[in-house]
C-alpha cells in the first residue's frame, strides 16, 4: 500500500513539475518576443513626433495580483500624452472591487471627478489637467470582465422591444447606441494570454493588440515604445 501511495505522490509531483515547466517556457517565449520587438525599434528624439495617439486605449490585465500605483501611473501617462479615452479591467475583477482605493489613489495624483457612478459593470471617471494653457481631459472607463457581454445583452434586450421587424441598419444603430465612447483602437494585454474580455464584442475588428509581460514592470519608456509600435503597425483590414 505504501508503494502505491509513493507512486501516486510521485506521479502528482511529476505532473506539477510539467505544469511549472510549461508556464516557464511560455513566460520565456513571451519575454523573447517582447525583447525582439523592442530591439527592432530605435527610439530617438524625433520618435515623440511620430507617436500615433489612439482615440481610445484599453488596458487588460491577465494577472492574479494588481498594483494600483502602477495602474494609476499608466493612466497619468495616457493623460499626459493626450489620449482622450482609456478603458481598464482585469480578468479577476479585483480592480473594480477595489475602486474606492483606486479613486483615493487618483485623488493623490490628479484632479478627477466621477462622471458616471457604478452602474452594473462600469464606472467612468474624468481626469482633468492643463497642457500649454489649455484644458485637457481623459475619460477613464473602469470595467468588470463582464462589461462587453452585458452591453451585448442590453442591445439585444433593447431590440426585442421593437414593434416591427428591424433592418440591419436599425440593429447596427441599436448596438452602437449602448456606448457613447469611441471604438478601442489600441489594446495592451498584460500577462501571458489574450482575449476580448472587458471589451465590446465588435471592437476587436478595430483594435490593435499589443502584449507586455506584466503591468508591475511597465515603465514610461516602455509605454512610449508601445505607442511607437502602434503607430508603425500597417492598417489592417477591418479598421
Amino acid at each position: 500500500m505504501d508503494v502505491y501511495g509513493l507512486l501516486l505522490r510521485l506521479i502528482i509531483f511529476m505532473q506539477q513539475l510539467i505544469y511549472l515547466f510549461t508556464d516557464l517556457i511560455q513566460l520565456v517565449l513571451l519575454k523573447i518576443k517582447l525583447v525582439a520587438d523592442l530591439l527592432s525599434i530605435r527610439i530617438h528624439p524625433k520618435s515623440a513626433q511620430d507617436i500615433k495617439i489612439p482615440s481610445h486605449i484599453s488596458f487588460n490585465i491577465y494577472e492574479n495580483e494588481i498594483s494600483l500605483d502602477k495602474i494609476v501611473n499608466v493612466l497619468l501617462w495616457s493623460h499626459e500624452i493626450g489620449i482622450p479615452v482609456a478603458s481598464i479591467s482585469d480578468v479577476k475583477g479585483n480592480l473594480f472591487k477595489l475602486r474606492q482605493n483606486f479613486e483615493n489613489k487618483l485623488k493623490e495624483e490628479a484632479v478627477f471627478n466621477v462622471v458616471e457612478p457604478v452602474s452594473g459593470n462600469v464606472c467612468i471617471y474624468r481626469l482633468s489637467g492643463y497642457d500649454n494653457g489649455r484644458s485637457t481631459d481623459l475619460l477613464v472607463c473602469l470595467q468588470t470582465p463582464r462589461f462587453g457581454l452585458q452591453c451585448l445583452c442590453d442591445a439585444i434586450q433593447h431590440t426585442c422591444h421593437f414593434q416591427k421587424k428591424i433592418t440591419d441598419v436599425e440593429l447596427a444603430e441599436a448596438v452602437q447606441s449602448i456606448s457613447s465612447l469611441p471604438d478601442v483602437e489600441m489594446t495592451v494585454n498584460f500577462g501571458d494570454c489574450s482575449s476580448l474580455f472587458g471589451m465590446l464584442p465588435w471592437q476587436g475588428r478595430c483594435a490593435e493588440f499589443l502584449d507586455f509581460p506584466s503591468h508591475w514592470h511597465l515603465k514610461k519608456p516602455d509605454f512610449t515604445r508601445l505607442l511607437v509600435r502602434f503607430g508603425q503597425i500597417k492598417q489592417r483590414w477591418g479598421r
